[in-house]
């Protein structure tokens, strides 16, 4: 451990995993297995792919090589985020964009109006 400086037995983190889980219920998977430590792992890999991580930049980040990536994680593909892909997120910031621009130039445009009222109302009253 990086704090301590102590050794920590894998028996020892499996056995707290396992019992997280337990507590959790979370220890089977929809296909009756057991989870194991290693499942983190996994998960972490293949949601980075399915979000459209590349095999180069996940490489790094889990300190693995890009071939052993390709191999176990290959069966995500455009297909599986075809959102990512497709432009639809961008297009759809634009347009929100666009929409937050138009309501700002909406509100300066009433707010240069109600200046107009105060002022007048100001030298009516003088």
């Amino acid at each position: 451990m990086k704090t301590s400086g102590k050794l920590v037995r894998t028996e020892a983190l499996t056995k707290n995993f396992k019992t997280l889980l337990n507590r959790c219920d979370l220890l089977k998977d929809e296909f009756s297995n057991d989870r194991v430590l290693y499942s983190l792992r996994h998960t972490y890999a293949s949601r980075r792919r399915f979000e459209g991580m590349s095999f180069d930049d996940l490489s790094i980040q889990m300190g693995t090589s890009v071939e052993l990536l390709e191999k176990v994680y290959s069966h995500f593909v455009v297909s599986d985020n075809h959102n990512l892909f497709s432009g639809h997120p961008k297009r759809e910031k634009q347009i929100e964009e666009a929409a937050a621009k138009q309501q700002m130039s909406d509100l300066l445009v009433q707010n240069a109006k109600l200046l107009n009222m105060v002022e007048m109302l100001t030298k009516r009253k003088e």
